[in-house]
């Protein structure tokens, strides 16, 4: 897309930012009125911040109208003054991130002897000028919840329409009002702070995780927010980091956990100590004035040390097995290992079920002679034939830091500029030890995380009626991934295996061997692996008093570079399955694989901007009616690489269409989306002075597909080579472990050999509609009470399926010939085609903070429906079972749960100086009962939605990128009476499926629900008036309640309809804080 001068000119006068920006601010508004209730036209009206004695002011409208649209959350007080009145002043005000906070002022006529000191019409707890529907929550409740590992983002879950699966090990992937948890929009003092790596190298869906004793406050705004915000279709999650003030505060801490304390889980150690876990958190900040009510600092730093114990479970070969010895198998063996094998050199059984070492490998006699290959674990709690247990420690060590400058250079000019960094190193064991490693996963090794986070604003008052807000920003997360033994020797050195990947980015130990029935062992996929996304971004936004319109219209553009190593088999796997002797471990034994897979190593620089414009005008029609109407325009430009090395699979033509290639002229392959309006309409009707409803309608889209799936096209030849060649008896063996693969292995590649990826060149924006209908009611004073119906609806998701999945019949019964395109093998493909459905009501109760205690408790029920699954759900189904029929695949949403119930509170008790009860106790006697604080959490939903999956039927071969589903057995009930870890539901209601398609549905079975008591508690010890000390003790399921994990949901899996496992149990964690 080719941006105009004039546009450019444009965005350079009116706009340098993202439209996001603005909003770690608040907003004061509100009308001037005489005692007869006549407006005050041009009044004097002075915001003045308790904190930083820093004052603006404005004047009233025609309509007697005033905002102060861009402040910082804090404590304001707001005078009116005009002449022949005598002044007022509001009470003291808390302003939140992202508040309209209403306060209207009445003068009386007099002279100028003094203020009158009045209220607002309406109560700061009732949203009177916004449809939006979220919540703020605030530093009190940051600080002193029980927070495990000191998270912020465990306080999203406070929100009514909130839900996390505690399987995913993406933090801050929360899903909201039934929305992708990869659909919401984090930011960091207004600018972005999304991850933007594909896959999400890093574990979190956030560059940034600031300290929690850094963050001011941070609101989530969940449904029907105004134009100003967009970029994503779920959730805005907008965090603002603190600033300094008038007087100098600080803050030091340590926090730890220690094994020793906590509670012994559910799942079994079998027989062994409970895993280690030795956790430090510690830091230190503080803020305060460089030029006293004119500049002011913050710094903030944390330290994160940790080791974790991790129990691996495994199957390996048993010791008859590690001997050749297939005779009198265990009767709980895997049925393919209990085969006796046969020699394919004359097609009968080995004598006495015995492969005698002469006839074995020499490489896969290396292999097991190695001194660290894994033999089954002697343990009589053990009775799994080759069970193996291996308990291996995390380790964790993180450092970051936050440092903000807040420059008053005028009553109409405030300047800040903010920079965050985070650097660390987590090292994961494999399970097994030294080369054999064994992995089916890439979590395995080092990983070094670094992320950056700066941006610099300038909010600039131009006249009483107009402010501008400026700024610039950039984000940064480099992770780079390493498997646990990158820089050994070479596989070829290793093993003696010719011809397998070598160099210094590759080698790391052994190639990786899949053996059907046994764990996985050798090095780790996808490895070594980095993504370091680069983000710019430049916004400008005005805001505009006109009569009874507060208007706001502004523009962003950003700019995302990601540098990309991501792929897989770069050692190079083999598969063995019962191809040549009728026994996987046979086949091992003997050298000759099923299947080998190479894959090359390239990386990608994929660049993509997106552009944004929006207008919002709130509009106060009547003095107790406010319209909130919005109309955003978002333009992302599909992914293309720096050097057009792209491909993508072409439907129409069964080809691959390449980027280098001028005939094509499309750089990215994929048509760019020009049609993404987004408008915002919404109500706030204040009925009564305490009853508002509120409503709200508005279009949402996502512009970062977030689905670990972005990089698809610059993983296709000729760029990339992922090449798996198959083989069996028919022909001689093309690659064995002692010739290895040929040394020209890629320039043996047929088509049908070759991964191949695909995205549909008219590529949606994903969108959500979203819509709610609420009532608020203050209760009383610092309560109130909110109910409401929430829905969205969800199109042109992100689905993935094989496009060229084989037919049931067709001329052949061969695979290539039942493919559309038998020239090509299985061709993952991307597309817009899902939907989503939401409907909920929810229901929240909050008390503010006064008289020592603040609550807050979110019910929500819901129910949701899709098509497809998420690609960070654990118990999702991403593909399809047939690409040839998405309509099955309609089903319970994976991320959605029925009935949620969270409570929050805090309680100072009323002993002690100062408090109502023992309000002068001699020293010692507070000391011992004053100043204590209790806390928690409480949170009890129902489980999560589970698919019954199937193996493939045999002689059912439909290729690959499909989830296979079991059968129904017709007139027998899934449910039993009583759900417990032995049978939550009944196995014999399901069998295996017989033909390629299963009859069961998607997400027919409910998953454990959840209910945990954290707890904590905190005693205070005054020092001085200015400092204290706080000890906080926290206990996180404080009753060790057992909250089951999913059940094993595959027919055939050992414990299919059982449950082995849980979540921990109490973990206990201990802090000291110093306050000054």
């Amino acid at each position: 897309m080719r941006i105009s001068p004039v546009l450019v000119c444009l965005f350079t006068v009116v706009a340098v930012g993202p439209v996001r920006a603005q909003f770690e601010y608040g907003e004061i508004l509100g009308t001037v009125r005489d005692a007869s209730g006549a407006v005050l036209v041009h009044a004097k009206v002075t915001v003045h911040g308790l904190d930083t004695n820093v004052q603006s002011s404005t004047l009233t409208n025609d309509q007697g109208n005033y905002s102060f649209p861009d402040l910082r959350s804090g404590r304001y007080e707001v005078t009116a003054a005009v002449t022949g009145f005598r002044p007022a002043k509001s009470d003291a005000l808390a302003l939140r991130v992202g508040d309209r906070l209403r306060t209207d002022l009445s003068l009386e006529p007099g002279l100028i002897t003094g203020e009158v000191t009045v209220q607002a019409s309406v109560t700061p707890l009732l949203e009177t000028d916004t449809s939006t529907r979220g919540q703020v929550i605030q530093g009190q409740q940051i600080e002193e919840l029980p927070l495990n590992k000191r998270d912020y983002t465990q306080l999203v879950l406070l929100v009514p329409g909130s839900t996390y699966n505690p399987d995913q090990r993406l933090g801050g992937a929360i899903s909201i009002n039934g929305n992708r948890s990869l659909q919401n929009d984090y930011l960091l003092d207004g600018i972005d702070n999304n991850s933007h790596a594909t896959s999400f190298r890093g574990d979190r869906v956030d560059v940034m995780l600031p300290s929690v004793d850094a963050v001011s406050e941070f609101r989530v705004q969940s449904n029907g927010y105004s134009a100003e915000y967009g970029h994503s279709a779920g959730a805005v999650v907008n965090v603002t980091i603190k600033s300094g003030s008038n007087q100098f505060h600080g803050t030091g801490w340590e926090f730890f956990r220690n094994d020793s304390m906590d509670a012994h889980g559910w799942t079994p150690t079998l027989g062994g100590a409970k895993p280690e876990v030795r956790f430090n958190l510690f830091g230190a900040n503080v803020g305060g004035p460089i030029v006293k009510d004119k500049t002011f600092f913050f710094v903030n730093y944390e330290g994160d040390r940790e080791r974790n114990g991790v129990i691996f479970q495994a199957t390996v070969p048993t010791l008859d097995l590690l001997k050749g010895n297939f005779a009198n198998p265990p009767a709980a063996l895997g049925s393919t290992l209990k085969a006796i094998p046969v020699d394919p050199t004359t097609g009968a059984p080995f004598p006495s079920g015995v492969i005698p070492q002469n006839r074995w490998s020499p490489a896969a006699a290396r292999i097991l002679a190695y001194p660290q290959f894994p033999a089954p674990t002697p343990n009589p709690l053990i009775t799994t034939p080759g069970a193996y247990i291996n308990t291996v420690t995390n380790r964790v060590q993180a450092d970051k830091f936050d440092v903000r400058i807040d420059h008053y250079l005028s009553s109409k000019s405030r300047l800040f500029g903010r920079y965050s960094f985070s650097d660390s190193t987590t090292f994961r064991p494999a399970p097994f030890n030294g080369y054999a490693e064994g992995s089916n996963n890439d979590q395995f090794g080092n990983t070094l995380t670094r992320g950056q986070s700066a941006v610099i604003g300038d909010t600039l008052t131009l006249n009483p009626t107009a402010i501008l807000d400026l700024r610039v920003g950039y984000t940064r997360l480099g992770a780079n991934v390493f498997p646990p033994n990158f820089g050994s020797p070479s596989s070829t050195d290793l093993l003696g295996i010719p011809n397998l990947p070598q160099g210094p980015k590759i080698n790391a130990g052994w190639p990786k061997f899949n053996i059907s029935g046994l764990s996985a062992f050798g090095s780790t996929t996808s490895q070594p692996q980095y993504q370091i996304p680069n983000t710019y971004l430049t916004s400008g936004v005005i805001s505009l008093q006109r009569g009874a319109h507060s208007v706001r219209a502004g523009t962003d553009i950003t700019y995302i570079q990601t540098a990309i190593l991501d792929v897989s088999a770069v050692r190079g796997t083999f598969t063995f399955a019962n191809t040549w002797t009728g026994n996987p471990w046979g086949d091992f034994l003997l050298g000759l694989p099923a299947a080998y897979t190479q894959t090359s190593l390239t990386v990608a620089y994929n660049r993509n901007q997106i552009y944004n414009f929006f207008v919002q005008d709130d509009y106060r029609i009547l003095p107790n009616l406010t319209l909130n109407l919005g109309l955003r325009y978002e333009y992302g430009t599909p992914i293309y690489e720096k050097y057009n090395r792209l491909s993508n699979y072409d439907l129409a033509t069964g080809t691959l269409l390449n980027a280098t290639n001028p005939a094509i002229g499309d750089k990215s392959l994929v048509k760019s989306d020009r049609h993404n309006f987004a408008p915002r309409i919404g109500l706030a009707w204040t009925v009564r002075p305490k009853l508002v409803v509120r409503s709200a309608y508005g279009m949402f889209y996502q512009h970062t597909f977030r689905q670990g799936r972005e990089n698809l096209l610059a993983e296709n030849p000729p760029f990339l080579h992922d090449l798996t060649r198959t083989q069996g008896p028919g022909s001689p063996a093309f690659v064995t472990l002692d010739s290895g693969p040929p040394s020209n292995f890629f320039a043996t590649a047929l088509p049908t050999d070759q991964a191949v990826r695909g995205n549909d060149p008219n590529l949606k924006a994903g969108n959500v509609q979203q819509w709610n209908f609420t009532l608020q009611y203050a209760l009383a004073k610092d309560w109130i009470f909110e109910a409401g119906y929430v829905g969205n609806k969800g199109t042109h998701l992100s689905r993935f399926w094989n496009a060229n999945q084989p037919y049931l019949a067709g001329p052949s019964s061969t695979l290539a010939a039942r493919r559309p395109n038998p020239g090509f093998g299985d061709v993952e493909y991307m597309d817009s085609g899902g939907n989503s459905f939401y409907n909920a009501l929810q229901i929240r109760l909050e008390k503010r903070f006064s008289n020592g205690m603040t609550l807050l408790h979110s019910f929500t029920y819901a129910r949701g429906l899709d098509n497809v699954g998420a690609w960070n759900d654990p118990n999702g189904s991403l593909y399809p079972q047939d690409a040839y029929n998405f309509a099955n695949e309609k089903g319970l949403a994976e991320n959605i749960v029925q009935l949620n119930s969270v409570a929050s509170w805090i309680y100072e008790l009323p002993f002690g100086r100062g408090r109502k009860m023992m309000s002068s106790p001699p020293p010692l006697v507070n000391a011992v009962l004053g100043d204590w604080q209790v806390d928690g959490i409480w949170t009890w939903r129902t489980g999560l939605p589970l698919t019954i999956a199937s193996p493939a039927c045999a002689n059912c071969a439909m290729g690959g990128d499909r989830t296979t589903r079991a059968n129904v057995v017709p007139g027998i009930s899934p449910s039993v009476s009583n759900p417990n870890a032995q049978a939550w539901f009944n196995p014999a209601a399901f069998t295996l499926q017989t033909t390629p398609y299963g009859t069961v549905g998607r997400d027919t079975i409910w998953g454990p629900g959840l209910q945990q008591w954290d707890l904590g508690v905190a005693k205070k010890f005054t020092m001085t008036e200015q400092s204290y000390f706080q000890f906080r003790g926290e206990l996180f399921n404080a009753f060790n309640q057992v909250n089951y994990k999913p059940p094993a949901s595959a027919v055939g899996s050992a414990g299919f309809g059982s449950i082995t496992a849980a979540l921990p149990g109490r973990n206990v964690q201990l802090g000291l804080k110093f306050y000054w």
